[in-house]
């Protein structure tokens, strides 16, 4: 198509489609995990909506209503949830890690040297969260007695 319409042909395409892997990758083999452990329904609802991004946000709730509010009590108390979630937010692997690096290259398709260097901490981070839940997911078969 390139030829056709006569526009300059950007190699970002190849990145997009690598980082579109690797996020398949790392999608994929959470969920295969918790397939593996819990029902596979619940594990595809818990892939859905139970991801960075969610905690994300409740963490910025959290801090809003932290500052927002008056009470010592109510403070207090979100100040606890905040934390919670804060270490939620840590534990749960990233779906899109280096995301806002890669907003550029989305909307421009122009790759630099330095994005090359994204891609590769995204590929090592897809390869061993892999890694990572195959060996999760093995342990919890042998510790069952399903292999």
């Amino acid at each position: 198509m390139f030829l056709v319409w006569r526009i300059p042909f950007q190699f970002g395409i190849f990145y997009i489609a690598l980082d579109g892997l690797c996020r398949s990758a790392i999608f994929y083999s959470i969920l295969s995990f918790l397939t593996v452990v819990i029902h596979p329904f619940i594990a595809v609802l818990m892939v859905l909506f139970f991801n960075d991004g969610l905690f994300y946000q409740f963490i910025l709730l959290a801090s809003a209503g932290i500052k927002a509010t008056k009470g010592w009590a109510t403070r207090a108390m979100l100040s606890v949830l905040n934390g919670i979630l804060y270490v939620l937010y840590m534990i749960l692997p990233a779906y899109t890690p280096l995301a806002e690096k890669t907003q550029r290259i989305y909307s421009s398709l122009k790759i630099r040297p330095p994005d090359l260097v994204t891609l590769g901490m995204t590929l090592g981070y897809a390869l061993l969260l892999s890694a990572l839940f195959y060996f999760l997911s093995d342990y919890s078969l042998k510790k069952n007695r399903l292999i």
